[in-house]
């Protein structure tokens, strides 16, 4: 026995019953004995939960979010009296983090909005007939590029999953077939409805002179006008998607989530609109009819609104006059541009 009466492999066994008592916990958290079918659920609900909300924020400022809250986290963890010990800093952190949850309501409050009504939302409606979507592309980008071509400004907004109601409501409800001599006629200069937005959805020109809430994004540039603040502003707040004719540059432009795409050419805003609405026009059973873009649907129509419609109209060749690359820019700073 060594001096002070100890004996010599004692520090030896204590390490190893430290090691053995790691090697048991790992077991039996490992250990799926007493996995059951309802756990099964759970993980599968939380799975999708957190897979939906991974979805909401994705391309929004909402991952910053997520990434600093990690963040602040971590720093809570790593200083605690189990690591750094850091109580100071522990200290102001908790309060930091116990407040969180109401900056998060503030900072997002539309984008929670926006979760809420997604969940809220009948999940079997996409399946009834009434409710089934047939936006007609072709036509509403041919009239979209006929406006342009002879400077007539103006902003349609397409829903998607989620209804425009609140907006719908603050216009003239129309109710109407999707037709290219209407949505001109709409917005020709001195109608009582070229004021405005026009709203379409499930298949249906829904209402005109609609009020759209402008966007809040401080870094915006100046050259966008009331009418392009308007588009990007319901596509933040909704899963709507905006096209934009500019009467002074006489370009289209489209805005999703956020995002505006300037002066985009007629094929160019076709394939984007399609990508957009592929999702839905496919769940409500009418993708075909919705994504149909044949020359035979446009070339049968004609504008009485404008005489002489340009060939953009007719849906074969087209590009509207003064029409720019995408990396134009469109869109004025004031009303002429405005909604």
């Amino acid at each position: 026995m060594p001096p002070g009466g100890r004996p010599a492999g004692r520090p030896a066994r204590r390490r190893r019953s430290r090691r053995d008592g790691v090697i048991q916990s790992v077991v039996e958290f490992l250990n799926l004995g007493d996995f059951r079918l309802k756990d099964t659920f759970e993980v599968l609900v939380l799975a999708f939960v957190f897979y939906r909300l991974l979805l909401l924020i994705k391309g929004t400022r909402a991952v910053q979010m997520v990434y600093g809250l990690i963040g602040l986290a971590f720093v809570y963890w790593i200083t605690g009296p189990q690591f750094l010990g850091f109580e100071t800093i522990h200290r102001i952190m908790l309060p930091l983090l116990l407040y969180v949850p109401f900056a998060i309501v503030v900072v997002f409050q539309n984008t929670i909005r926006r979760a809420l009504t997604g969940f809220g939302a009948n999940p079997f409606s996409r399946y009834m007939g009434q409710q089934e979507g047939d936006v007609r592309i072709s036509l509403v980008v041919s009239a979209a590029y006929a406006l342009a071509a002879r400077k007539i400004g103006g902003l349609i907004v397409i829903e998607r999953e989620q209804g425009l109601r609140n907006w719908t409501e603050s216009g003239i409800i129309l109710d109407a077939k999707i037709s290219y001599d209407l949505i001109v006629n709409i917005f020709s200069p001195y109608t009582p409805l070229h004021d405005g937005a026009l709203i379409v959805g499930e298949g249906r020109l829904k209402a005109a002179s609609c009020f759209l809430p402008l966007t809040s994004h401080a870094a915006l540039s100046t050259q966008y006008g009331t009418r392009h603040r308007a588009a990007i502003g319901i596509t933040e707040e909704t899963d709507a998607v905006s096209i934009i004719i500019s009467e002074e540059q006489g370009s289209v432009s489209l805005a999703i989530d956020g995002v505006i795409y300037d002066a985009l050419e007629k094929p160019d805003l076709r394939r984007r609109l399609t990508r957009a609405l592929e999702s839905v026009i496919k769940r409500r059973g009418t993708r075909t009819r919705a994504i149909r873009s044949t020359d035979s649907a446009t070339t049968t129509l004609s504008s009485p609104a404008i005489s002489g419609a340009p060939a953009g109209a007719s849906g074969k060749t087209e590009s509207p006059a003064g029409a720019a690359p995408s990396s134009a820019t469109a869109g004025t700073r004031g009303g002429t541009d405005g909604s």
